[in-house]
């Protein structure tokens, strides 16, 4: 975790925290249901959410900073048209 920004005048908390699922296919090698780091895996292909959602937006951004480097990304609402689409 990093530390939070603090100043004489003010204080910084987390109030929120949140984990994502990474579903891959075998050929990528991950070990199941341990952190990976998004900016070493190749060819990833991602399916996210709406940009209305918090956790697009934090992802928009490290796309547009070179961070995370998918080869493809769609856009599709709600867990079970996630799922699917992972299937597809």
């Amino acid at each position: 975790m990093h530390s939070m920004p603090r100043t004489r005048h003010q204080q910084c908390q987390r109030l929120f925290k949140d984990r994502l699922i990474l579903i891959s296919g075998l050929a990528k090698k991950l070990a199941p249901w341990k952190p990976c780091r998004l900016d070493e895996i190749r060819d990833l292909k991602l399916i996210l959410p709406c940009s209305h959602h918090s956790q697009r937006r934090l992802l928009d951004k490290h796309i547009s900073a070179g961070s995370i480097r998918p080869a493809r990304v769609i856009e599709m609402d709600g867990s079970w048209g996630e799922l699917w689409g992972s299937a597809h």
